[in-house]
């Protein structure tokens, strides 16, 4: 089983990544597994799939032969789980692979990190990179020579136009679409809808058309 990966987190994200391997005919993984809360130890998230722990058995699935592990806990605002997770999963020896849907379209000279997600139909065009642990989801759209910090989540049908800049752990809501060259900020997070034609300042919460800055930290 040393080709067998676990899933670290079993919610909704959980389920869009695992339908992602589960509909790429050309999936490397030998056995694919769940883990979450201990009481979930012994059912199935989907048929063949199963919950075999928590976080406190990933150094016994290590052992058993798992050699993989991806975070599949979402983020909306706060990647503090997601980050914790990797560094967890690191610690014990597993690998952290990128998944890319067969459906995404990923253009030439772009770069991933590890841990990064590729959704349904997401579209990554020429030269863009994208940090360790980010999730580009369902249907968004990152234009040319964009930078997409780590763990940061651009959530479904957003759409960066050409050199956008985001910085790590931000968040740009569904929907939402931010001006070519615009900078988003490490730890911002963008309502969904907005349209962002200016930057955003670190640890900013914006939203509106025109996004306009809400507060000064999420904190607050």
């Amino acid at each position: 089983m040393a080709d067998g990966l676990l899933l670290l987190g079993g919610g909704g994200h959980c389920c869009a990544v695992l339908d992602s391997l589960l509909s790429d005919p050309n999936c490397p993984y030998g056995k694919i597994a769940v883990v979450d809360a201990p009481q979930k130890r012994g059912g199935e998230l989907f048929p063949g799939v199963p919950f075999v722990g928590s976080d406190d058995d990933l150094p016994r699935l290590r052992a058993a032969g798992f050699a993989f592990a991806f975070v599949t806990v979402g983020s909306v605002g706060d990647p503090s789980a997601r980050i914790r997770l990797t560094q967890t999963a690191e610690r014990y020896g597993y690998a952290v692979p990128t998944i890319v849907d067969p459906t995404a379209v990923v253009g030439k000279n772009v770069r991933l990190g590890s841990g990064v997600y590729v959704g349904k139909r997401a579209v990554l065009n020429f030269g863009c990179t994208v940090g360790d642990g980010s999730i580009l989801n369902t249907g968004c759209i990152v234009e040319h020579q964009c930078a997409v910090g780590s763990f940061c989540h651009i959530a479904p049908g957003a759409v960066l136009c050409g050199g956008v800049r985001v910085g790590d752990g931000a968040h740009i809501g569904a929907g939402s679409t931010v001006l070519q060259g615009v900078c988003i900020g490490a730890g911002a997070l963008v309502g969904l809808g907005s349209a962002v034609v200016r930057d955003i300042p670190d640890c900013t919460v914006a939203y509106g058309n025109p996004c306009t800055p809400r507060r000064t930290s999420r904190a607050d």
